[in-house]
């Protein structure tokens, strides 16, 4: 499958040294380098002023699409395992859970923890906003967020 990402800069993800491969993906420029979520709805997030549908992995200068399913119980160590060259910089792994707080399983939570990953699990609202703070902060922070799935917030 073709995941879209959405770029802002030629310069890279700000802050990481490790190689993301661009293989596959089709990139757009941003008019705003900064990735922001501005709203959202039961199945799509507005991020930078582009409405995206469906789970999204958001970076501080770029977000794409997550290859992953729309439940917590879709969050395994294969859907995470594209973290494994930044690892070691990443600051924090956000990771939206859809409408609420929902646990991510022993064995992803054993995964994260093996690659000394810290990562906060919290609703989705709640995950945008505090990524939208920590990247205003020049934070090595990551997002996978999940479809909130209620009524529309933008």
């Amino acid at each position: 499958m073709l995941a879209r990402i959405l770029r802002s800069s030629r310069r890279g993800m700000r802050g990481f040294s490790g190689m993301i491969s661009t293989a596959d993906v089709e990139v757009r420029s941003l008019d705003n380098w900064l990735t922001q979520f501005q709203g959202y709805a039961s199945k799509y997030f507005i991020v930078n002023g582009f409405r995206m549908e469906g789970p999204l992995v958001a970076y501080p200068n770029m977000v794409t699409y997550w290859n992953t399913g729309k439940t917590v119980e879709d969050i395994t160590p294969e859907s995470l395992s594209f973290l494994e060259p930044i690892a070691s910089e990443l600051e924090v792994l956000i990771i939206g859970t859809g409408k609420s707080t929902e646990m991510l399983s022993e064995e992803t939570i054993a995964w994260l923890e093996e690659r000394n990953i810290g990562f906060d699990a919290v609703p989705s609202m709640t995950a945008c906003a505090q990524f939208n703070f920590m990247s205003e902060e020049y934070r090595r922070v990551v997002a996978c967020i999940l479809p909130v799935g209620e009524e529309d917030r933008t």
